[in-house]
């Protein structure tokens, strides 16, 4: 496999499933004329041959049945509602920047959408055709990664599918998120933070307006620093939040349950484990799709594995056993039955049913990458380290050239299923190891509070220990070992080769390199140096605990030679910080690159333009092959 290859990738996004359980659809995007396009494709839950619905367009995603099965509602920039029975698709909203969320009314017969204010602009002077003369900001939240400028709050609208006006349900300064219908109709809950400091804090909670119109109210109890909402068909909302509330977002994620009466109970505090997350180490699935949240059917993260799971009052049953290596990146029930986006056996994800002890395929789009050589997985444990070890499929025997990959986060965890980066060094030559260290979910709470305002340092620490034991059991060879990372994973590279001198290689993307900085410059820096304990720029102890744990620092020790590489429209990880870094090496001489890409947000590996794609994935094999030969 090579880089130009990934023009073949199909990858598999959001799904839902027909009312009465007999169909699923969901998303395939592939790469047309090199650009990418998503189309929806249905298939039988009880198997059979699958079939386009709507053809592949850009931006397609988050399709959702109607409440008869009779058609469903997508979005591609504008809200769309398509005929199951004849695949005729109608545009059913013009809002002036697009639609970003939606969700059916129990009849059918309407919709909530999210769109962006009209009314309150916050942009001065943009109605010029020349442009705007100025823009006011006095909040902190006005840029977002892979949006750019973030200047009108996003409101709800009802649209009937008559053809009537929609009709504004909420308004503000404030943002809606995440709209779900009760299940009778009579109102609809979403997320959002309507305290005047929103914007430096983590603290979206459930609100409630009646459908008809009238008074927001926030639900009563209903847990801070929320990411999902659904309805709970029995009634009332199901929320996932961290247990920690606003304080702690980085504590675990629990399912709540608000019932009409407002009590608030949680229905998975028996877990220290996350819920709602814990797959997003592969790119064989599509990192652009919006996958949603099913309320009582999520998945847990753990062991570096993430598994289908129900959620009930009598707590968390596991839908897939664990020895089938599950990782679940979508879910959804009807009537009991429930499909999901799944990988099994380290192969990459499919459409499957869960009606069984083994899941059941219903569609076969990994058949595309199962035509290479396939590089063989193993897992091995140091200390509480676990790390996934992908060898090249011609091996020529140890020692060997590895690369050390970095997840990021630094909560996030790598799954027995490689990442493309990995499975092309591996069919280039090398041995990839991806660990789980620590301040990632694969170790639950305690894992992650560790590494608390200590980055740096235990983190380091498990990489080295991991170095040390594969190159004492002869699997390594200590003069050809390389580091790769992302976000997070680009600080610790940054990190480790500023504090130590025995990596080959190294390539660096989208990290941080001074946390004085990124702590304005990042789209949501302040919010998550409070988050992860990292410090604060307003007092002189906070910035020095910030300048402790920034690579910077470390810069005139980094003798390793380094590629550097930057999406230019990253908010969350700005250029900024890779220039300080790449300046600082040009100015001591040190063997140092600096590429950029431009009209790319933070993770442009997996959301970027085709061409872009893989011309990074290019460099990086390149610069690995003239500084680390395999």
């Amino acid at each position: 496999m090579i880089p130009a290859d990934l023009q073949r990738q199909v990858a598999l996004g959001s799904l839902d499933l027909s009312p009465d359980g007999e169909l699923v659809v969901y998303t395939r995007r592939s790469t047309v004329r090199g650009a990418d396009r998503t189309a929806l494709w249905l298939v039988p839950y009880a198997g059979g041959r699958p079939w386009r619905l709507v053809g592949a367009t850009a931006g397609l995603g988050d399709p959702r049945f109607s409440p008869d099965g009779r058609h469903v509602a997508y979005l591609a920039g504008q809200l769309h509602v398509v005929e199951v029975a004849t695949g005729r698709s109608v545009l059913v909203t013009r809002f002036r920047r697009g639609v970003s969320g939606h969700a059916w009314h129990p009849d059918g017969g309407a919709l909530v959408v999210v769109a962006e204010d009209e009314r309150t602009p916050r942009l001065v002077g943009e109605d010029r055709r020349d442009g705007p003369t100025a823009r006011v900001l006095e909040r902190a939240d006005w840029r977002r990664d892979g949006v750019g400028l973030a200047l009108h709050p996003a409101h709800l609208h009802v649209v009937e599918l008559g053809g009537a006006a929609p009709r504004r349900l909420t308004t503000g300064t404030w943002s809606a998120t995440a709209p779900c219908v009760d299940a009778d109709g009579r109102a609809v809950a979403f997320l959002a933070d309507r305290d005047p400091f929103a914007d430096l804090r983590c603290g979206a909670s459930a609100h409630r307006v009646p459908w008809g119109g009238g008074e927001v109210v926030a639900l009563p109890g209903a847990p801070l620093g929320a990411s999902a909402l659904a309805a709970d068909v029995a009634g009332g909302i199901l929320v996932l939040a961290p247990l920690g509330g606003a304080a702690e977002p980085n504590t675990p994620t629990a399912i709540f349950h608000v019932a009409g009466d407002d009590a608030v109970r949680c229905l998975s505090a028996t877990t220290d484990r996350w819920l709602g997350c814990g797959a997003a180490g592969s790119d064989l699935f599509d990192w652009t799709a919006t996958t949603r949240f099913d309320g009582r059917h999520t998945s847990l993260a753990t062991d570096g594995l993430a598994i289908p799971v129900r959620v009930a009052d009598g707590g968390i049953v596991e839908l897939v056993a664990r020895e089938l290596e599950p990782v679940c990146y979508a879910i959804v029930e009807r009537l009991g039955r429930v499909a999901a986006v799944l990988s099994t056996g380290r192969e990459a994800p499919e459409i499957v049913a869960l009606d069984a002890a083994v899941p059941r395929r219903l569609t076969t789009e990994g058949r595309w990458i199962a035509t290479y050589p396939r590089p063989a997985t193993t897992t091995i444990d140091v200390g509480s380290t676990r790390a996934f070890v992908v060898e090249p499929p011609s091996a020529v025997g140890p020692p060997r050239a590895t690369i050390i990959a970095l997840h990021g986060g630094p909560t996030d965890q790598w799954n027995p299923l490689a990442p493309l980066e990995a499975l092309l060094l591996a069919h280039a030559g090398y041995r990839v190891v991806l660990p789980n260290i620590c301040g990632g979910i694969e170790r639950g709470a305690a894992g992650v509070a560790a590494l608390r305002g200590r980055w740096g340092g235990p983190d380091a620490a498990d990489v080295h220990a991991l170095c040390d034991a594969l190159v004492a059991a002869g699997e390594v060879d200590p003069t050809r070992l390389g580091l790769l990372g992302l976000s997070y994973g680009g600080f610790l590279v940054n990190w480790l080769v500023g504090t130590s001198d025995r990596f080959a290689a190294a390539v660096s993307e989208n990290g941080v390199a001074n946390q004085v900085s990124a702590w304005a410059n990042s789209d949501t820096g302040a919010v998550y140096c409070d988050a992860y304990g990292l410090g604060a720029a307003t007092d002189p102890a906070g910035v020095a605990l910030l300048w402790q744990q920034s690579p910077l620092r470390n810069v005139a020790r980094i003798r390793t030679p380094l590629l550097v590489l930057q999406g230019e429209d990253d908010l969350i990880c700005p250029p900024s910080d890779s220039e300080q870094l790449f300046v600082a090496l040009r100015r001591l001489g040190r063997d140092a690159t600096y590429v950029t890409y431009p009209e790319c947000a933070h993770v442009y590996q997996g959301t970027g333009r085709p061409d872009r794609r893989i011309d990074r994935h290019e460099r990086v094999l390149a610069f690995f092959a003239q500084r680390m030969p395999a």
